[in-house]
């Protein structure tokens, strides 16, 4: 296939993004989400405190969970680190964070599915250097394979069939994950007793990356950035540094149609406090057109009465979502929806209030956490500020 559609969704190399640099350094069942992804890289920064109450306080977004605990996300790390010295407290940790608008989500398989997500689909990963023995596999060993694959096979660099590497093991239905499973999947993630412990190069899933990146030219297969880059792992691949560049881009031209899941990390204590298990990033397949998306989600779902009539002579959907942070507008519904309950007495007075927001944002609907955070100042629930900002 033609290389020319990458640059129609992340554009030149010209329009890369200095600060989008590699460090260097030494359950639920699951059901992956066909839809328009965009991935972006973001620095993130944790902590307890809201940063609405300081001034000066640099450009982001922001997810509150209920227990109080505030992520907030920049474009830079400078601003993170800013916004760190503002708090003193909190952690900065780069990310790759993918999402996709909950409402284009093709194959799901209830109405109520875009509200549960609150929106949107997303997940991340952590980006770290290959000495991060905790963490290296988020991004190294799971989520930069899965798409380096995924997108070799969309660039026609090796075939539709051939799977060089995949998560299969995580996905089996007798999985356990256990530190015997950890061992063998990523390798040793105890601190090692001194430098750089390469034993996670025995891995099953390094083994794939390394015959993966073989296949595409490159014999390191800690390689990881693009040819171009003052960079310890440089590539010296044309094909692997093509694909590496669309992780240098600040923001993706249009998304992807992608097969997408929120896959287990396999780490045997990664569990949230809530005891699930924490997921990851896994782009297990990228369409070459919209309509093999559709075509692939009534596979997948074929009983589903809103997908039996899709176009599927229609044209990929550039607009399907919103370069800035990912977020997408959904199509407004023919009639206005009901009044939000807390205003259900006062409905002039809900279309002034959130009007008065719209403003703000250049009429423009703002990402997801800013949508979470105009409900909570509202008292109403996502979806109404989403489902009302076409009416107002």
């Amino acid at each position: 296939m033609s290389e020319d559609f990458f640059d129609e969704f992340i554009g030149s190399s010209g329009e890369q993004d200095d600060e989008a640099s590699m460090p260097e350094g030494g359950s639920l069942v699951q059901t992956p989400f066909i839809g328009p992804a965009m991935a972006v890289m973001r620095w993130k920064l944790g902590s307890n405190i809201d940063l609405e109450d300081f001034e000066g306080v640099p450009e982001y977004t922001k997810t509150t969970f209920s227990s109080g605990w505030n992520q907030y996300y920049f474009d830079s790390k400078a601003k993170a680190d800013a916004a760190q010295a503002l708090l003193e407290e909190g952690y900065v940790e780069q990310i790759w964070l993918w999402q996709m608008d909950a409402n284009l989500v093709l194959n799901a398989t209830s109405e109520t599915f875009a509200e549960r997500w609150g929106g949107v689909v997303s997940t991340e990963c952590r980006i770290t250097s290959l000495n991060s023995w905790k963490r290296r596999h988020e991004f190294h060993m799971m989520t930069l394979p899965s798409f380096v694959q995924a997108m070799a096979q969309r660039l026609g660099y090796i075939g539709s069939e051939v799977r060089l590497f995949h998560l299969d093991e995580i996905m089996a239905e007798d999985t356990k994950f256990t530190d015997e499973f950890e061992l063998g999947l990523i390798g040793p993630t105890g601190r090692p007793d001194k430098g750089h412990a390469n034993d996670y190069q025995d891995s099953i899933l390094w083994k794939r990356r390394a015959e993966l990146w073989a296949a595409l030219g490159e014999e390191n297969p800690e390689a990881y950035a693009q040819m171009d880059a003052q960079h310890k792992f440089a590539t010296t691949s044309d094909k692997l540094s093509r694909i590496l560049s669309a992780l240098r881009t600040q923001v993706w031209r249009k998304p992807l149609w992608v097969r997408l899941m929120l896959i287990d990390d396999p780490k045997a204590d990664a569990v949230s406090g809530s005891g699930r298990r924490i997921t990851r990033p896994y782009i297990m397949e990228i369409f070459p057109t919209e309509a093999d998306a559709h075509k692939a989600a009534l596979e997948e779902a074929p009983d589903l009465p809103k997908q039996e009539e899709i176009p599927f002579d229609a044209p990929p959907a550039e607009e399907a979502a919103e370069p800035a942070d990912m977020a997408s507008e959904a199509a407004a519904p023919s009639d206005a929806p009901s009044v939000p309950s807390a205003w259900a007495d006062y409905p002039e007075s809900w279309k002034e209030e959130l009007a008065k927001r719209k403003e703000q944002f250049d009429g423009k609907m703002p990402p997801p956490p800013v949508i979470k955070q105009l409900a909570a100042e509202l008292e109403v629930e996502a979806g109404s500020v989403r489902a009302w900002w076409g009416f107002v």
